[in-house]
């Protein structure tokens, strides 16, 4: 049909889109030829000029097509040509000159008819700049009635969150996965309030730095940067692992996320949202000791900015007084006090401002048993801070809840560290006179010669630590001229030898205290967020190295990580946070939990007689590489100050006291610092003579002391450990059996902290001489453990275990099925205590581990594991399951399924495959029934249990029917399940099996009812099958099927399935029934999908 005028074309009625287009250009008209099938539309004449190159050519199909559009009134046939010049423009890659005219002038032409072409050719927009797309979408949307269908393909290109339903009868637009389309989903989903911050750190986890930073930039809400700090975290000290003690690089994530932070604290925080950026600061503010080398924290506005906005919540918790959410000011006191750690320069009008709130915080908290002055000036800030101390010191006051006790005397005790408040905070309250408080420094040295002056400052200086070497010094020198004062004279009245004598035991306390603060790591001489330096004494677990023991620990430190949560692990801030201070010597070989002694009760800081294990303490193995990765040596903790000229001066000095009568405090106090100073010694004539002068005051001191009696036993037997040449081994066998012996539980427990030195040397022929001694003592208490306190049990079994993994020339070669047989009826008492339970499960797995019991043994292990899993109550759980897995990865089941040992004939195969999958119903049952608590570590862990221990059909089968079964009460669980599970499978190049189970097990999931949940599952089938990496990473997003939206879910079906049919459909018994199953659903919207 010719038309007259300045256009004309040929067409026939109802074209729905193009193959082929042309353009024949002359000096004075340009010709544009369309061809469809058997159909050519010309377009004619057009005056022109010549066309000298592609833009050329480009801006005359689009001058073409609006010349076209202002003329006749739109028809099917200019349907046809909006879509062959739009394939036209994304064929010759100008998609910029595209933009900015399609918007204004082609989208309008497409009809309802012509808008399946369009999506099809807009799908190759998925590789481009999501910007693109969403100026598309900017000039589409008042058309979204006509044209439904692009605006939805728009809106997943673009990241915007999709809000357009889709009609049943509509066939849903798709694209293809890049990884441009993936950040404009997470783009989209960054700016949906409703979307889980956990699920989008997951979404981040996998994107390097550049993407990470590029999303996170602008306005993101606190809590998902809380999140991506918390995963970034646990990603860089390598969790799924032994935990790094000094990690690097850090994860992507983890920086991406401290950079979003830093940048949202530059800009303004208002009170309104100075509580929820206080959360994610002050987890970024806990890692600070690990991460300070990567993350440093040094701009003037930042520093500022993280002062800030921890004090505007405590303004905020003021504001609602007498009401106030404890959660919230635990935070901001948590992120005052650990921002103090971080920024080196502090005004005095933000102390004071910090301490002003305090005062009105602090009798709210403590129920108003405080009377404390309103802060109106820096005076009144510094006598009211010192105030609060001293009111705080005492323990009978508890805050409402009581875990804000930590929170505010740690903040109390930083804002007392500040030099213009730490005069006057350390200074007694004996000393403070006048109406102004004002202390006279002249008076203080001597005053100190008081007991209850010197009280007082020993109490303060314990808790408020000290700051720098010259400070350190200074204290030294105060407590050495206490130490130094001069006895009273004879015949003195009792009141002052008294007072004489407790000066002394408090100086005895406050030096030995200041010498032991230079150890605290990762802050020495700060105790508010510093922890003692505690080595183990456990052999490396070679095991942890194998194959099946790196699986292990992977699976291991999921359990690991939990148990140290739910006991609140470390006294330190950091703990609260779960930051890992360097106080564990943890390696690949020594996760957390295997990095501490037995005997220590589970998140115990507190220093204690075994803090250092004795390889730690022979002065030849300080300075030996060989070591270091497995003992921290002592010379890397030393910082500038003069920690050996401090111990040899308090050497001479308790020298000359053990020389001459003295009184029995002060005796006491004097063996209790050199015992616990007995770990900063650095040359084996000091062990001599603390074994020398130990002995000679054993002989001759009255067996009644029994306080004495065990420093003096446990001094011996430790010295006598490190310095074996001089060690008469009949005496020191004598002075343990002696002490075992006795009545009182605390010279035994000395005695076994002692021979736990001794037990760690091999060679020692000590060991042996001892060893059926404390062998029968052991198995006659364990036997009688009611009786006695857990303290003493914990204790016993710690001795046991050491025992049976470094006594290897112990006579009994039955000794562990003895210490089993006496042990294991502790696990199945109705009033064995948490800590308890944990303290004999780790020992046994021990045991497992560095296979330090007989065949037999391990078999009644075994058994006991599954028998306390199963029967575990709330709190036993965990330690229960990490037995059960330790003994699935050491049994006969690990040796074949890994194929670690080949089996002979008398072995029975299906037997072990049989108790295999026994291990793992219980696990499974426990995921159906056990508590919500307990369900998290459970589902982390079952999918590789079953991919390890089952034949992949029963994997697949197990996974596919718990997911659709109707008695599924988490499917949340569910998604996650099958996503690792299918990882782990495609990680063994299973890929087609698991195409396989797809298909079978498709119209299961089809049927499932209502709509949305078949949706759902399908969805979450097609997302955790898929090869696509972008695919799967989405997995996470579909938590629970009646929190997605319709419209999304559908998009990432449609997404999914064309994916997967395109894709993994690649054999015709794959492709056809795949299709089948869709088009027979008896949904419309699934059957229209492949419509």
């Amino acid at each position: 049909m010719p038309c007259a005028g300045p256009r004309s074309y040929v067409a026939t009625p109802m074209l729905t889109s193009c193959r082929n287009s042309s353009l024949i250009a002359t000096p004075t008209i340009t010709i544009l030829t369309i061809t469809h099938s058997h159909t050519t539309i010309t377009i004619l004449p057009i005056p022109s000029t010549r066309i000298r190159d592609s833009k050329d050519h480009t801006s005359l199909l689009i001058t073409t097509f609006k010349t076209s559009l202002s003329h006749v009134q739109t028809t099917p046939t200019e349907d046809l040509c909006s879509v062959a010049i739009l394939r036209q423009l994304i064929s010759e890659d100008s998609l910029d000159l595209l933009c900015s005219h399609y918007c204004l002038h082609l989208l309008p032409s497409i009809s309802r008819a012509a808008s399946q072409a369009a999506c099809e050719v807009l799908r190759v927009l998925g590789s481009v700049e999501p910007q693109l797309a969403q100026r598309l979408l900017d000039g589409v949307r008042p058309y979204k009635a006509r044209l439904p269908q692009l605006v939805l393909l728009l809106e997943q290109l673009s990241g915007t969150p999709i809000s357009l339903p889709i009609a049943s009868h509509e066939k849903m637009p798709y694209v293809t996965p890049t990884q441009d389309w993936y950040l404009a989903m997470i783009r989209g989903y960054l700016a949906d309030p409703a979307c889980s911050g956990l699920a989008l750190a997951r979404l981040l986890e996998p994107l390097p730095l550049k993407d990470t930073q590029a999303l996170l930039q602008g306005e993101v809400h606190p809590a998902i940067l809380d999140h991506c700090l918390a995963l970034g975290i646990d990603l860089t000290l390598g969790r799924s692992g032994a935990r790094k003690v000094v990690p690097a690089p850090l994860h992507p994530l983890l920086e991406g996320a401290a950079s979003a932070l830093l940048g949202t604290l530059v800009r303004d925080v208002s009170e309104e949202r100075a509580g929820s950026v206080c959360r994610p600061l002050v987890r970024f503010l806990a890692a600070q000791h690990q991460f300070s080398a990567f993350l440093p924290v040094a701009d003037e506005t930042v520093c500022v900015a993280i002062l800030n906005v921890p004090l505007l919540s405590l303004r905020v918790c003021v504001s609602l007084l007498p009401r106030y959410e404890a959660g919230q000011l635990m935070t901001a006191l948590d992120c005052c006090t650990l921002a103090l750690q971080v920024v080196k320069v502090v005004s005095v009008e933000w102390s004071t401002a910090v301490i002003a709130a305090l005062c009105r915080l602090v009798p709210e908290v403590y129920g108003h048993k405080l009377k404390v002055e309103l802060v109106t000036s820096d005076q009144d800030a510094a006598r009211c801070l010192g105030r609060l101390f001293t009111d705080l010191l005492p323990s009978t006051l508890t805050p409402s809840p009581p875990y804000l006790g930590i929170s505010v005397l740690s903040l109390i005790c930083t804002l007392s560290r500040l030099p213009h408040l730490n005069t006057h905070m350390l200074m007694p309250p004996a000393l403070m006179t006048g109406a102004q408080d004002y202390v006279n420094p002249k008076m203080f040295d001597e005053s100190l010669a008081e007991s209850q002056v010197l009280l007082q400052y020993v109490q303060r200086c314990n808790l408020i630590g000290w700051v720098n070497k010259a400070q350190f010094e200074e204290r030294w020198m105060q407590l050495l001229g206490v130490l130094n004062a001069p006895p009273p004279r004879d015949g003195v009245v009792v009141e002052e030898l008294n007072a004489y004598v407790q000066s002394l035991s408090h100086g005895m306390e406050a030096v030995t205290t200041l010498l032991l603060s230079a150890t605290l790591t990762p802050n020495p001489g700060n105790p508010i967020c510093g922890a003692p330096l505690h080595t183990h004494r456990n052999q490396d677990i070679n095991f942890l190295g194998s194959s099946p023991g790196t699986k292990l620990s992977s699976l291991r430190s999921v359990i690991e990580r939990e148990m140290i949560a739910r006991c609140g692990e470390y006294s330190t801030l950091q703990g609260r946070y779960q930051i890992p201070h360097r106080g564990l010597s943890v390696t690949p070989h020594h996760p957390p939990l295997f990095a501490r002694n037995l005997e220590r009760p589970l998140g115990s800081t507190r220093m204690g007689p075994s803090q250092l294990s004795l390889h730690s303490l022979l002065p030849i193995m300080l300075h030996s590489e060989t070591n270091i990765g497995k003992h921290t040596s002592l010379s890397t903790r030393r910082l500038d100050v003069d920690i050996d000229s401090c111990v040899i001066s308090l050497q001479d000095l308790v020298g000359h006291w053990l020389n001459q009568p003295i009184h029995v405090l002060v005796l006491a106090q004097s063996l209790r610092m050199v015992l616990m100073i007995s770990d900063l010694f650095s040359l084996p004539s000091q062990f001599e003579w603390m074994l020398l002068n130990f002995l000679g005051v054993a002989e001759n001191h009255p067996a009644e002391d029994t306080g004495c009696q065990a420093l003096l036993i446990l001094g011996i037997l430790k010295s006598a450990a490190v310095v074996q040449s001089i060690a008469n081994p009949s005496k020191i066998c004598d002075v343990v059996e002696k002490a075992l012996e006795s009545d009182s539980v605390l010279i035994q427990n000395a005695a076994l902290y002692g021979v736990l030195y001794l037990a760690e040397n091999h060679t020692s022929p000590l060991q042996q001489n001892i060893g059926t001694i404390v062998v029968k003592f052991v198995l006659s208490h364990l036997q009688d453990f009611s009786k006695h306190q857990e303290s003493h049990i914990r204790l016993l079994w710690s001795v046991a275990c050491s025992l049976l993994t470094h006594a290897h020339n112990l006579r009994d070669v039955n000794l562990s099925t003895k210490l089993l047989e006496a042990v294991l009826p502790i696990l199945s008492h109705p009033h064995t205590s948490s800590q308890l339970y944990q303290c004999i499960i780790l020992g046994l797995e021990h045991l497992l581990l560095n296979f330090s019991v007989q065949t037999h043994d391990r078999t009644v292990v075994c058994s006991t594991a599954t028998t306390v899993f199963n029967r575990a109550e709330q709190g036993k759980s965990l330690p229960s399951l990490a037995l059960l897995l330790t003994s699935m990865y050491t049994g006969e089941e690990a040796d074949f399924i890994n194929g670690l040992a080949a089996m002979d004939g008398d072995t029975n195969v299906l037997d072990i495959i049989i108790q295999a999958r026994e291990h793992v119903n219980c696990i499974l049952e426990k995921l159906r029934t056990g508590s919500e608590d307990s369900i998290a570590p459970l589902a982390e862990i079952f999918p590789q249990l079953m991919v390890d221990f089952l034949p992949k059909t029963e994997t697949l089968n197990s996974v596919l029917t718990e997911f659709i079964s109707v008695q599924q009460t988490r499917p949340e669980v569910a998604v996650a399940i099958m996503g690792k599970t299918f990882q782990l499978l495609m990680q063994r190049s299973e890929q087609v099996t698991i195409t396989d189970w797809v298909i079978l097990s498709l119209e299961s999931f089809l049927q499932q009812e209502p709509e949305e949940r078949a949706l759902w599952a399908v969805t979450a089938l097609l997302l955790a099958s898929s090869t696509n990496e972008i695919l799967r990473n989405l997995l996470t997003l579909l938590a629970h099927w009646r929190t997605i939206p319709r419209d999304k879910l559908l998009c990432l079906l449609s997404t999914a399935a064309h994916y997967f049919h395109s894709n993994q459909c690649l054999q015709p018994e794959h492709g056809e029934p795949f299709l089948k199953l869709f088009m027979s659903s008896k949904y419309a919207s699934i059957r229209t999908l492949f419509a």
